[in-house]
């Protein structure tokens, strides 16, 4: 392990000699299951000065090192190799000690190891064409570490998205082993679905959307941004239901010191669609306790932010009405969290039904209309998605929202491609608003055709 640690710095290929290694390793393995412990600690000083010897000879660069260190790594040859190393060599290194403390300390000096290989890892870097960061490696927060450090090595977790009713076959799930979970809220914070989802609920060529976690403070920002960009000023007046704190109910989740780096390792992989690491003051419903928890959330930042999603809520509903990705539909991650939301504000728990209901503040009123609004559009309506841009004067570009949810210049005008969805309807119905007198007309059943222009 300090071999390959050593040469990973100065290599910039170590797919050679991480497949030595490797190799080495496994002679390794077979030698000390015959209880050929002399032959292996040769071996072992050999795989030492080559990893040493080699790294040297090669031009500085980690990039590539550490993506096959972190491949090598994740073989499971390491662990077991070790402790069974340790427990061979320890009577001859330790001089009769409790073979007991030596494991226990080098367990210790493991999970170092692993804290230490986050700190050093290259940077979260985001790939444009699979919309994700490239193996899991998320943005970190540093009060993370703090944070486990306060609580004797557990961490509490706050889901408010898919780990409301899916925490899969993760760590989470895993009660068995010591996994609590409980309803919380998290209060001055709002559920947006505004994150692009080309992982798990969309693809690269059409991405999904699924929620975020955004201040107040942000959300009103994003808003003004827009209103400044239509009207050319901010508005002075701000109503008396955004100056009231969101509530986002979800889920506290608290994870024993044992699962802690497994489940930090499989939520960053789950996560890497945008997502970054925070802390975040909850409360939990049944005891009314605040207490600090992981987050995992999409700032506006992120790559994958979609303000457009945030502020115009046909369009996200029209989105999530038709994908699917790899997770699944789109509609069913929807559905699904706004029955967790209604169930969890019909708790048999009082007090976790008052938090629920959103006694004092805003509540997450998003979820239910774009469920209403999704379930409409597939039932009932085609949707086709078209790019435009130019002037949009006469709503030619369909873009006409109230609050400019399609980020138009002066309110009227794309300056860039934007996202189009026409909806029609996908069954005769009448249509009164549009009839002669008493007469109905009816509307088409099915487009027949898609006519695109330019101009007005």
């Amino acid at each position: 392990w300090q071999s390959v640690n050593l040469a990973r710095a100065p290599l910039n290929d170590g797919k050679f000699h991480i497949s030595l290694t490797v190799f080495m390793l496994g002679v390794t393995k077979a030698l000390l299951l015959v209880k050929h412990y002399d032959i292996t600690l040769i071996i072992l000083l050999y795989c030492h000065l080559c990893c040493v010897g080699f790294g040297f000879l090669i031009p500085p660069s980690t990039t590539t090192t550490t993506r096959a260190f972190k491949s090598f790594k994740t073989t499971a040859l390491l662990q077991p190799h070790f402790f069974v190393l340790h427990n061979a060599f320890t009577p001859t290194l330790a001089s009769g000690r409790n073979k007991s403390n030596h494991k226990s300390s080098f367990i210790l000096n493991m999970k170092e190891i692993k804290t230490e290989e986050r700190e050093e890892q290259q940077e979260p870097t985001w790939c444009p064409e699979q919309q994700i960061y490239v193996g899991g490696v998320v943005p970190d927060h540093v009060e993370v570490q703090q944070l486990i450090s306060s609580n004797k090595g557990s961490l509490r977790i706050f889901g408010y998205g898919s780990l409301c009713w899916n925490p899969g076959d993760s760590s989470l799930a895993k009660s068995e082993e010591g996994v609590t979970m409980a309803l919380g809220r998290a209060v001055g914070w709002k559920r947006c679905w505004s994150q692009k989802s080309a992982d798990h609920r969309g693809t690269p060529e059409f991405p999904g959307l699924v929620c975020t976690l955004l201040t107040d403070e942000e959300v009103r920002c994003i808003i003004a941004a827009e209103e400044k960009k239509k009207n050319g000023q901010m508005r002075e007046h701000v109503g008396e239901e955004e100056t009231a704190a969101s509530m986002t109910e979800g889920v506290i989740y608290t994870v024993p010191p044992a699962l802690v780096e497994d489940c930090l390792s499989e939520l960053d992989f789950r996560e890497k669609g945008g997502y970054s690491r925070d802390v975040i003051d909850v409360i939990e419903d049944e005891s009314g306790k605040t207490v600090k928890a992981l987050l995992y959330r999409g700032t506006p930042e992120n790559p994958a932010f979609s303000k457009r999603a945030l502020l115009d809520l046909p369009f996200a509903a029209a989105i999530m009405a038709v994908s699917t990705g790899p997770s699944g539909p789109n509609d069913v991650y929807l559905y699904n969290l706004d029955t967790f939301l209604t169930n969890a504000a019909s708790s048999s728990s009082p007090a976790a039904a008052a938090a629920a209901s959103f006694q004092n503040h805003n509540g997450d009123w998003d979820t239910r209309n774009l469920a209403s609004m999704a379930r409409f559009f597939f039932q009932k309506r085609h949707l086709y998605f078209l790019f435009g841009a130019g002037s949009n004067q006469h709503n030619q570009l369909l873009l006409y929202s109230k609050n400019n949810g399609s980020c138009l210049v002066n309110g009227e005008e794309a300056h860039d491609l934007k996202e189009i969805v026409l909806v029609v309807s996908s069954k005769e119905e009448e249509n009164d608003s549009n009839g002669i007198g008493n007469a109905p007309r009816l509307a088409p059943p099915k487009t027949k055709r898609l006519f695109a222009g330019g101009g007005h």
